[in-house]
């Protein structure tokens, strides 16, 4: 008996008139029809922004930034309709995969050959290019202070 939960998992209007709605119900007994949600976007514009993501490292943010439209929610909706297999799940706080030392240096070790675009290396991995610039540093970092701290034992 929540309107907001009922718009949300059914796509019902606003709440006033889901309101209006029920109060039909309670004194007829009928259910509201005829009611068609109507598309703020065109097929065009939903084809447009899930091929952009496919694209471009398949980000729902940085697709929804370039393109200025949908919201996340609306274009994660658009590619499980049209692309599922190809959506990646997030989990906030982490990835889903973990890689051990060894993947992340071998994909970096691929991106700093220079032989292939970021972009293609990203896509051999799996993972995002933001991923393998942070393995990068990441290691590069590990590398410094153990640089540094086997110079200072040195000394």
């Amino acid at each position: 008996m929540s309107y907001p939960t009922v718009i949300r998992e059914s796509e019902h209007p606003y709440r006033r008139a889901l309101r209006n709605w029920y109060e039909e119900y309670l004194q007829d007994g009928n259910i509201h029809q005829g009611y068609v949600k109507k598309t703020k976007f065109s097929e065009d514009e939903k084809e447009i922004a899930v091929n952009y993501y496919l694209e471009n490292g398949k980000s729902v943010s940085t697709a929804v930034k370039k393109l200025g439209y949908p919201r996340r929610p609306v274009l994660d909706k658009w590619i499980l309709e049209r692309a599922p297999d190809e959506k990646r799940h997030c989990r906030p706080g982490g990835s889903n995969i973990k890689y051990t030392r060894e993947q992340k240096e071998k994909a970096v070790i691929s991106l700093c050959s220079g032989n292939e675009p970021a972009k293609q290396v990203a896509e051999e991995h799996r993972v995002t290019i933001e991923s393998i610039y942070n393995w990068k540093r990441q290691l590069l970092k590990e590398e410094l202070a153990k640089a540094t701290a086997d110079n200072a034992q040195e000394h």
